[in-house]
């Protein structure tokens, strides 16, 4: 399949994006930034990957790209939730994609129906949809987002988050998440539903810690180093991941001796104690 297919999907599409940009800088950006975009970006790689799979959509369309990526994911602990049934499955986030395709297929494996709340970004991806529920992360969400959201939390879908909102960062040594958001503990005392922390191995490379160091450095709050993400998937492809689920929290444990925010910080920790 070549780029020159009248059927050829783009998913990523730098252009596009600049074009329907509302920001008046993104729109007069000089040629040679938009092709460093796209290169960063590796726009022409992952547009050829999402081609060959058109016509596979939810975990059908995660399956692929995880054979794609000749992933091998190992399970450990998965026993334990056999005394959970509605679900909050929460981790670290130290990869991007990778972890996150894991994440979702290990899910659906030993559960059954899965769905993530997660940057709406990847709405732009059809295929996706069926495993995504759009969530804003620059902005409060309208009532109609905010309705699906609560749609789904009470589904008898399993959910799958990463409380983090974004990939590991590196801080004294160790590759950990930055604090995390509560809305997992409101939502799973609301809804009644079993917490299930797991941690997930894996890193980025030297060169994405050390641009997301530099940006904090010069007080760049826009996170660029995500820029970095695709290609830190694509030379991870047969990476080895491993899954450890930890025991099913019952959403009885959080009780008001803390905060929501305070409880979310506290399965945080738990996540990485069950790496040790």
């Amino acid at each position: 399949m070549t780029k020159e297919n009248n059927n050829f999907h783009k998913v990523v599409d730098v252009d596009k994006l600049v074009k329907d940009s509302k920001s008046k800088i993104a729109r007069y950006f000089p040629r040679f930034i938009i092709s460093w975009i796209k290169k960063t970006l590796c726009q022409d790689e992952l547009n050829i990957i999402h081609n060959k799979y058109l016509d596979k959509f939810g975990m059908d369309y995660v399956n692929a790209l995880i054979e794609e990526l000749d992933l091998k994911i190992t399970m450990h602990n998965e026993d334990t939730l056999q005394k959970a049934d509605r679900c909050i499955f929460v981790a670290n986030h130290p990869l991007g994609a990778i972890d996150a395709l894991s994440f979702l297929h290990c899910i659906h494996k030993l559960k059954g129906k899965v769905i993530s709340p997660s940057n709406e970004f990847f709405n732009y991806i059809p295929n996706l949809r069926p495993l995504i529920v759009g969530v804003n992360v620059f902005k409060r969400n309208d009532k109609e987002h905010i309705d699906k959201i609560n749609e789904v939390f009470l589904s008898d879908a399993q959910i799958m988050i990463f409380p983090a909102g974004l990939v590991s960062r590196k801080k004294d040594g160790q590759i950990k998440d930055l604090e995390w958001h509560k809305s997992f503990v409101s939502k799973a005392i609301q809804n009644k539903r079993f917490v299930i922390p797991t941690y997930i191995t894996g890193k980025n490379s030297k060169k994405f810690y050390r641009i997301a160091r530099l940006r904090k450095f010069f007080g760049i709050k826009l996170p660029i180093e995500t820029l970095y993400l695709p290609q830190e998937m694509l030379k991870n492809k047969g990476f080895s991941i491993e899954l450890t689920f930890g025991e099913p929290i019952p959403y009885t444990y959080f009780d008001r001796t803390k905060s929501p925010h305070e409880w979310a910080q506290q399965v945080r920790e738990l996540v990485y104690n069950i790496a040790k």
